[in-house]
């Protein structure tokens, strides 16, 4: 079962602060609305068929509809190549930018620091942030 966290505040109340919150006048502009309601955006990451981890962004009701489109080849690319794929983790976002910042930063991630998000380790996420110190020689 993906990890998924929901949230309506945007990244800056969620995911103990990891992600960046942009605080633009541009927010409302940039939410979808459909039938007269805002439509959510994700960042979500899959597990691709070789083991590999993909991280993307997209709007709408769900992401499982984007999830299918990959596994259905509408969506070229690296997951074309790598079917199928498995939803490993996602979060909602309010605002389209939020998540688009939250795949950027999790695209620059580590292969372990995303597994330790996939498993919701929080202290290791952390531990993997830390700079490592260089020793003298």
């Amino acid at each position: 079962m993906p990890l998924m966290l929901r949230s309506t505040e945007g990244a800056s109340r969620s995911m103990k602060g990891l992600f960046l919150s942009f605080e633009t006048g541009l927010k409302p502009l940039l939410r979808m609305r459909q039938k007269g309601k805002f439509m959510p955006a994700f960042v979500y990451m899959v597990r691709c068929s070789d083991g590999r981890y993909y991280v993307g962004s997209t709007r709408g009701e769900s992401v499982e509809k984007r999830i299918q489109e990959h596994n259905s080849g509408l969506i070229r690319g690296y997951t074309s190549q790598r079917l199928p794929v498995e939803l490993v983790f996602s979060q909602e976002f309010q605002f389209v930018t939020d998540a688009i910042a939250a795949e950027r930063q999790l695209k620059g991630w580590g292969r372990k620091k995303k597994e330790a998000l996939i498993a919701g380790d929080w202290e290791l996420i952390s531990a993997l942030s830390k700079r490592k110190s260089k020793t003298s020689s």
